[in-house]
């Protein structure tokens, strides 16, 4: 694969991209928590196929029709909460949206009566959207950013915590807000991009987070 890329034309790549406006913005390596939206889905797609077919060998035919049957266990996942009542109405899926009906049971292009797009449509807006509003975790800010030029430990998960080694910040990649979420540090060996988490100041000192 790496071979494939390689074959690539990057300049016609890049220019094509370009020209439709498109950058990419890579998130650090061991940073999962950044991806949180997707990540858990990831997780969730493992832990299914490691149940289903533990250490098994699959070939190409029984990994598609395992991953069709995730799939399904995926679009009936309830992103909203779920109610234990017995009139209440349906819970909202992805599959609901997908086929418009709520009853995913029933085969495609089925529909009871009170069904349908616009209904399944209509719930979604107004159960589904308002949980995408800001949460307080986004509101919370370090009240002291790491900088270039600070001396930071490593925090690595394979390595004991009195030989994590130390590092020198080159550069600090902050968002939006100005609040440092990635650090370039570098080593005795190498340069490494991380998620600010995954650093320490050389002092001890944990970085704390206040309300703003």
């Amino acid at each position: 694969m790496r071979g494939g890329v390689r074959d690539w034309n990057q300049l016609r790549l890049h220019e094509s991209l370009r020209q439709k406006n498109v950058k990419w913005h890579f998130n650090p390596a061991l940073s999962p928590a950044i991806g949180g939206a997707w990540e858990i889905l990831v997780k969730t797609v493992k832990k299914i196929l490691h149940s289903l077919a533990g250490e098994r060998y699959l070939d190409d035919e029984a990994l598609h029709s395992l991953l069709v049957e995730v799939e399904g266990f995926m679009n009936n996942w309830p992103p909203t909460p779920v109610s234990d009542h017995p009139q209440d109405l349906p819970v909202l899926t992805p599959a609901s949206i997908l086929t418009g009906a709520l009853d995913s049971s029933l085969p495609a292009g089925v529909f009871p009566e009170a069904d349908g797009y616009r209904r399944s449509w209509r719930r979604w807006i107004k159960e589904y959207l308002p949980l995408l509003q800001h949460r307080q975790k986004w509101l919370l800010q370090p009240s002291w950013n790491l900088h270039v030029g600070g001396v930071v430990l490593m925090c690595e998960t394979n390595r004991a915590r009195g030989v994590w080694l130390k590092a020198l910040v080159t550069e600090t990649l902050p968002d939006k807000d100005g609040v440092v979420r990635s650090v370039r540090a570098r080593t005795a060996n190498s340069s490494v991009l991380r998620d600010v988490r995954k650093f320490l100041p050389a002092g001890g000192i944990r970085l704390k987070l206040r309300e703003v």
